[in-house]
């Protein structure tokens, strides 16, 4: 048998063993990396000193023997594959190891050489740790980024885009599994925004900043708004760069939106119930006033007007009479912490006041301490104003009644009064028709008799406060009427006043009892001379046209009546002492007299006289100013004309017939009885319209004539007329009463009165009206 065939006998024998010649050791002595030369059976050819330095070892313990053997721990390492790969491929190899005995890295390139390996060792310890810091700074920039929601990416144009993780959970992209491009980009960006894209897009100059907010479409459908930070920048080449930032600022704009709106809202709230606010900083002493606030000031709200209300002293818009309630108001809200509201006075920046409602309290800091005043301001000029308007319609009102219930009053005492002086007047009458003309009592009657005529004014006067007076309208030119006047009111004055006249000329006539119109004159003529006292001054009259409102009427004396249009006016003015409001107030009211021994009746009387005519009076009057008294008479609308009472002689005068007298007085029914029985009459008597209806339904063909009284109890004057009319249509009926013709004319118009009879009357004057009702003509007897 042969013997087993050795296999280490057939291995090639070692090859010989050849250091580096001088020269080729000089070409890598002095290289500054490590170099180390290996055979192919791995001994040290020669190694340089950068190596020996870097393994602090000595050459010649290295130099010819096997490197596994001087580092047997590198024998299984990388560093044995790497130089057997070299030796059998021929290829070059690169690895990279760290030295944990020395706490470094190495990196190794393997070059193959004709008789072995080439090694170059590199220390990159210091590398491999500013690698390891720069991805321990990207791993926090990237929680940083997460955290923070920002994103960033760089843009190297044309079209190279890098995003950092947290940019793509930005757009609702996984950075682990998307990728994502500029058209991605685009078509998630360009479509909510295309100006601002092709503003990001656009060429801009390198070192300029954009910032802009995209609304950006993700790829589930939802959206976010991302704000972009981004700046152009050179790269090495030359070429431009964009670096940016991208943050998810959804809640932001939204909250900054409805912050927006809420603003919007309230600044729109404050201007439409017109209420203004204020932030004052206890601190700073600084004030914040809303929009609204500036435009109650008259100021619009711009930084001019700020700037411009700013400058000012803080209280300064507050009235001065007003300023010290509001400084000793906040002091109050800073020392209790309480609201208070109150009510105050302001000026515009153009000087109109306005009325406000101010609020104010107190806001502390964290601490608890005094830091802001806040409040607002509420313009309630208009709601005062018509609280003032309302006050004073209903003061008018209220005199207007107070004046109607007077008139009332004054009509009825003088409806009495005038039934008495009938008596009166009529029994004076009857004694002188039965004395003889020298008798020694005709002097005392008479006098009785003219003491009842001045009684009959003073109910005159009353009537005429109650707007029922008797008057005779003509159509006459005020002018011309005063002009007549002058000498008379030159003797009513006192001696130390002078009269002025300014009378107007073609003025629009108007509709007057001419005689009242002179009445009413004079009681101002009067009225201006007693407020002068003895003290020098000027009276002035003046005549004109005046086109009058309704906002003017309501100015003017309550209870007129008179309605907007053309007026003719005459107006008194006095330089005296002038009346204070109280005064004014009652200057109407009858009875009512600043005068010692004044009755009250003047300018009572003259309202009344106004009344009846449909004018009104103005007052204007201030103490120490003098007063002007305005008499406001509607314009006629016709040319001329007057009516007037016929003068028929009746001295001797007799008629016949029988003569129905009603009246519910039994002093007027025996008066004038009487006096018609005087003249040929025969009467019969009743007391009232119902008993008047039984005794004319009786016979009635036997009455030539009814004497009826307008007022009556049971059944008045207008319904007695009525029923005697029913009963017989052509009876002829001679009205008499207190009031005036005009208003009882227009009462019965249309039922053919043969006659009115003003009380109280005397002889002549009833014994006219009856023959004028008979239709007997008396002037030719």
């Amino acid at each position: 048998m042969h013997e087993p065939l050795d296999e280490s006998s057939l291995a090639p024998a070692p090859r010989p063993f050849t250091a580096l010649t001088p020269a080729q050791a000089a070409l890598l002595e002095w290289s500054p990396n490590p170099k180390l030369v290996l055979d192919r059976e791995f001994r040290v050819r020669y190694i340089n000193h950068a190596a020996l330095a870097y393994g602090q070892v000595e050459r010649d313990a290295l130099i010819g023997r096997n490197v596994w053997e001087c580092y047997p721990a590198l024998k299984d390492s990388i560093f044995h594959e790497a130089y057997e790969s070299v030796l059998t491929t021929g290829v070059t190899a690169r690895f990279e190891r760290y030295d944990d005995e020395h706490d470094r890295w190495q990196s190794v390139y393997a070059f193959p050489a004709d008789d072995g390996v080439i090694a170059v060792l590199e220390d990159i310890t210091e590398r491999r740790r500013a690698e390891r810091s720069l991805q321990a700074s990207e791993a926090a920039l990237a929680r940083a980024q997460e955290v923070a929601g920002i994103g960033s990416f760089s843009v190297e144009r044309p079209g190279h885009l890098q995003l950092s993780a947290q940019a793509y959970r930005l757009l609702g992209l996984d950075p682990t599994v998307d990728t994502i491009d500029i058209p991605t980009i685009r078509a998630m960006l360009a479509s909510s925004d295309p100006e601002r894209w092709a503003a990001l897009s656009a060429r801009t100059p390198i070192g300029d900043d954009i910032s802009m907010d995209f609304t950006a479409t993700r790829r589930d459908g939802s959206t976010v708004i991302l704000h972009v930070l981004a700046r152009v920048m050179k790269g090495a080449s030359g070429e431009q760069k964009l670096f940016g930032t991208a943050q998810n600022v959804t809640e932001q704009r939204h909250a900054l939106e409805n912050l927006r709106r809420s603003e919007e809202t309230l600044r729109l709230a404050q201007e439409a119930a017109n209420i203004g606010s204020f932030d004052f900083d206890l601190r700073t002493n600084s004030m914040f006033r809303s929009d609204q606030l500036l435009r109650m000031l008259g100021l619009e709200p711009n930084d001019e007007a700020r700037a411009h209300i700013d400058a000012r002293p803080r209280f300064d818009f507050v009235h001065p009479d007003d300023r010290a309630l509001v400084q000793e108001t906040w002091s109050k809200v800073i020392s209790t912490g309480e609201r208070h509201v109150i009510r105050m006075r302001v000026f515009r920046v153009d000087g109109v006041e306005r009325h406000m409602i101010s609020s104010a309290m107190l806001v502390r800091d964290g601490n608890g301490e005094p830091a802001r005043i806040v409040g607002t301001q509420v313009d309630i000029t208009d709601q005062v104003r018509g609280d003032e308007e309302r006050a004073r319609v209903e003061s008018q009102l209220q005199q207007a009644q107070k004046l109607e219930s007077l008139g009332v009053l004054a009509g009825g005492i003088a409806h009495d009064f005038n039934n008495l002086l009938v008596g009166i007047l009529g029994n004076a009458s009857l004694a002188l028709l039965d004395l003889e003309p020298g008798a020694e009592a005709r002097q005392s009657i008479a006098e009785i008799e003219q003491s009842a005529q001045r009684a009959a004014e003073l109910t005159r006067q009353l009537l005429a406060y109650a707007g029922k007076g008797r008057y005779v309208v003509e159509t006459a030119d005020a002018s011309s009427v005063i002009s007549e006047m002058t000498s008379l009111m030159r003797t009513a004055i006192s001696r130390n006043a002078s009269l002025q006249m300014d009378l107007a000329t073609s003025l629009p006539r108007v509709d007057v009892d001419v005689n009242q119109f002179r009445q009413v004159v004079m009681n101002l003529i009067t009225n201006a001379s007693d407020a002068l006292g003895s003290k020098p001054g000027l009276i002035s009259v003046r005549t004109g046209r005046q086109e009058v409102s309704r906002e003017y009427l309501s100015g003017c004396a309550p209870g007129s009546g008179a309605q907007p249009g053309s007026f003719t006016y005459v107006e008194v003015h006095d330089n005296g002492t002038g009346m204070d409001d109280a005064t004014r107030q009652r200057i109407f009211e009858p009875f009512f007299s600043t005068k010692f021994t004044g009755r009250g009746l003047g300018l009572a009387a003259t309202m009344g006289i106004m009344r009846s005519h449909h004018g009104a009076i103005r007052v204007y009057s201030e103490v120490g100013s003098g007063t002007s008294v305005k008499l406001l008479f509607p314009s006629s609308t016709q040319s001329s004309g007057a009516g007037t009472v016929s003068g028929a002689r009746t001295d001797e005068w007799r008629g016949g017939g029988q003569i129905l007298v009603v009246d519910d007085e039994d002093s007027v029914r025996a008066v004038a009885s009487a006096l018609l029985r005087r003249r040929g009459f025969r009467t019969q008597e009743a007391s009232d319209g119902v008993k008047a209806l039984e005794l004319f339904q009786e016979q009635p063909d036997a009455f030539d004539l009814v004497l009826l009284d307008l007022t009556m109890p049971n059944m008045n004057g207008e319904e007695t007329l009525r029923a005697l009319r029913d009963l017989r249509p052509a009876v002829n009926v001679l009205l008499m009463s207190g009031y005036n013709e005009q208003d009882v004319t227009r009462m019965f118009a249309g039922r053919s009165l043969s006659g009115f009879l003003q009380k109280p009357f005397r002889a002549e004057e009833l014994y006219a009206s009856v023959a004028r009702s008979l239709g007997v003509n008396t002037n030719g007897r």
